[in-house]
């Protein structure tokens, strides 16, 4: 990034807020509909309306300047009170299924709360991630972010992340957007802009944790899979819920069966598909509901890799010599 580009810190979603999750009716459908989509008017139909209005209108005054004969009037008087009967009829008709309903069992709705068994799903993939002492994956994120007329605009980044414990990291992020490397070796931090052939370091923070926020600092936008890679993911995934249930289980994520999971808390709400055998995150949605325009990002692992081994080449910098140094953006992180 050159000293001339400001940054523009967008806001993380809570679940990747520290150095970033919500509730969801359990039958929920996920559908999106253009929200600048209106529905057609044309003049045909507008005036094929007043044509028949005026066709009718005629035949309608004739009968109305005839004559009625005393019987006609009595059969108009007895037809109210045929309808009211009829109705009467037809209301207990409808009605019926309603009473009958009423004394049964209702259904089985959500629990309201937190479900253990959903906060039970959450650490037990927070713990396998923890437990990890090296993690090789790619996540593919999807973030939607209004436009000034509330338009919501998606755009796709693709990750490539190597990470060792207790303090080498690599992400190597491209999509729609200049794409970046961001590295940390335990030394230094190192942010490489290839396009523009920047390169930007910074002392590297005591901790991973530290450093991801750094990140997120730097470049004004917050990783999805950021909570994956803490110290404490358990923690990350289940502190401040509100809300949490199991929805179900699905076959069609990362092509395998997967727990799903629906949490919130005050800020987002949120939506995982843990693997049932692994228990590695496959995808996670999130809604942040306390934002403006309560924008949507969404992300899907794959290529996972437990404890594979990196070596520390992996995260050298070796081919950033010769870029144009500029400053660390946001140093102060």
């Amino acid at each position: 990034m050159s000293t001339a580009e400001p940054t523009v810190v967008r806001p993380a979603p809570k679940f990747c807020r520290n150095v970033s999750t919500r509730a969801l009716p359990r039958a929920c459908a996920c559908t999106s509909i253009p929200r600048g989509a209106r529905p057609r008017s044309g003049s045909g139909r507008q005036s094929g309306g007043s044509n028949a209005a005026a066709l009718r209108r005629p035949a309608a005054e004739a009968r109305a300047s005839q004559p009625r004969c005393p019987r006609d009037r009595e059969e108009t008087m007895a037809r109210p009170r045929d309808a009211i009967g009829l109705l009467a009829a037809l209301v207990l008709c409808m009605t019926a299924p309603e009473r009958a309903a009423a004394q049964q069992p209702a259904a089985a709705q959500p629990a309201q709360g937190v479900e253990p068994a959903a906060v039970a799903l959450l650490k037990a993939a927070g713990d396998t991630l923890a437990a990890a002492k090296s993690l090789r994956f790619t996540a593919i994120a999807v973030h939607d972010v209004p436009n000034a007329e509330g338009q919501s605009i998606f755009y796709t980044v693709r990750s490539r992340v190597e990470f060792r414990r207790p303090d080498r990291l690599r992400v190597v992020t491209d999509g729609d957007g200049p794409s970046r490397e961001f590295i940390v070796d335990g030394r230094t931090l190192t942010l490489f802009r290839p396009e523009a052939d920047t390169v930007a370091t910074a002392p590297a923070p005591a901790s991973l944790d530290a450093a991801l926020k750094a990140e997120v600092a730097a470049t004004g936008e917050s990783q999805a899979f950021a909570d994956m890679l803490l110290t404490n993911p358990a923690q990350a995934l289940t502190n401040g819920l509100t809300r949490a249930f199991v929805v179900g289980r699905s076959r069609l994520v990362g092509g395998v069966e997967t727990d799903v999971v629906a949490f919130a808390d005050r800020d987002a709400q949120a939506q995982v598909w843990i693997g049932v055998q692994d228990r590695l995150p496959r995808q996670l949605y999130v809604t942040e509901t306390g934002a403006p325009g309560r924008p949507r990002n969404a992300v899907t692992f794959s290529d996972w890799m437990i404890d594979p081994p990196i070596e520390d080449r992996i995260f050298s910098t070796a081919h950033t010599e010769g870029a144009r140094s500029v400053p660390f953006p946001n140093p102060d992180f």
